[in-house]
């Protein structure tokens, strides 16, 4: 359930950089073994490949293509608001001048 939200924050680049610096500890300061499961260690190399590349990814991408899905929806609902309306768009421009 965690997991989740952290890859929520993570495509609105919130905090990524913290659990990234968490994946590049190395020994002396693990716990070093030849199982993968009995270890926490990590590699900087792949955390910084891995973490960047996401944060690109969603970021760049996956964040406008939210943007742009609610915004779509906002004009979708304002041209189905508009048909019903009492004032159409012509008597709004010309508020001032009345």
């Amino acid at each position: 359930m965690f997991s989740f939200i952290d890859v929520f924050l993570f495509i609105f680049s919130e905090g990524w950089n913290s659990l990234m610096h968490d994946f590049t500890v190395e020994p002396p300061g693990c716990v070093a073994s030849d199982n993968l499961y009995n270890t926490d260690c990590g590699s900087k190399v792949w955390a910084y490949i891995l973490f960047i590349s996401w944060n690109i990814l969603s970021m760049y991408i996956f964040a406008n293509m939210f943007i742009v899905v609610v915004t779509d929806n906002f004009s979708y609902c304002y041209q189905i608001a508009a048909e019903f309306s009492l004032v159409n768009r012509d008597e709004i421009r010309g508020y001032p001048f009345l």
